[in-house]
């Protein structure tokens, strides 16, 4: 029986190509938010958001960066996680925050180059997650990474139907006509056949993850169909990497998670206002 479920995933990461693979995934135990003095925390493992399968994360490296203050380095604690794809327990890491000040600050993972499952490519990752702290102060600003996404929509506070826009770099300079792909992370495992399918009886892949191209000026823009915490990865193709005698396909990624929430709905029992005449 675990041999026929393992050829059923096998069969799936086939059926789609390289749309689909294993991203560096950050999760706060939270929205996005953080009090002074307060501790947050981040589950950080590799994941295919969409179905929920997880793979093991060799530790990447973890910085902080607060408004005014330099990068510091983060501390990462190590986790296991369940696959249910494969049965087994995956390598994973938390870390552990304590804001001293207010402000936006951002959580910034980096990978050594990586062969990614699912992709048969080499990936090197930077990844940047919001975390507001009391005050709006930052959260525009660029941090100098070699591949990065900078918003222009503030990160935070942001309901479902929402339109976000950002600016993609490249060693500072805006990156036009670089693919882009938004992917929500659900926090379930999917059954390979309650995977959304197509007219064709395909996994639906274009429902599954979104896909677009930065304009003239390095940006784009998306809008988020439902709460929950969602991804946007730019690529940047890097020629080929080497591993052992074999050639991958080698990029750059440069990642953003960042929460939606669901729209505000004013209580039934709040006291309407209705104008009346004199």
């Amino acid at each position: 029986m675990r041999k026929r479920v393992l050829l059923t995933i096998l069969l799936v990461f086939l059926a789609v190509g390289e749309a689909r693979a294993f991203f560096l995934t950050a999760i706060q135990e939270g929205e996005g938010y953080a009090l002074k003095g307060k501790e947050v925390r981040w589950d950080i493992f590799r994941s295919e958001p969409f179905q929920g399968v997880i793979f093991d994360l060799k530790a990447p490296r973890a910085m902080i960066y607060a408004p005014d203050e330099k990068p510091r380095l983060v501390a990462l604690r190590r986790l296991q996680i369940f696959d249910y794809a494969s049965g087994k327990k995956r390598f994973a890491w938390q870390a552990r925050f304590i804001a001293q000040s207010p402000g936006d600050h951002y959580l910034v993972l980096t990978t050594d180059p990586t062969l990614v499952p699912g992709a048969g490519e080499v990936w090197r990752e930077w990844v940047k997650v919001p975390l507001h702290v009391e005050q709006r102060k930052g959260w525009e600003r660029t941090l100098g990474l070699r591949v990065e996404i900078v918003p222009l929509t503030r990160p935070y506070g942001l309901v479902a139907g929402s339109v976000f826009k950002a600016r993609v770099l490249f060693e500072g300079e805006p990156a036009s006509g670089i693919r882009v792909q938004m992917v929500p992370y659900l926090g379930v495992y999917l059954r390979p056949e309650e995977l959304p399918l197509d007219e064709n009886e395909r996994p639906d892949v274009p429902l599954m993850y979104g896909d677009l191209l930065t304009d003239e000026g390095g940006c784009l823009t998306v809008s988020f169909p439902h709460p929950g915490w969602w991804l946007l990865s730019a690529i940047f193709p890097a020629g080929n990497f080497t591993l052992g005698q074999q050639k991958f396909p080698f990029y750059l990624r440069a990642s953003f998670w960042l929460y939606v929430k669901a729209p505000y709905t004013p209580p039934e029992t709040a006291p309407r206002i209705r104008p009346e005449t004199e």
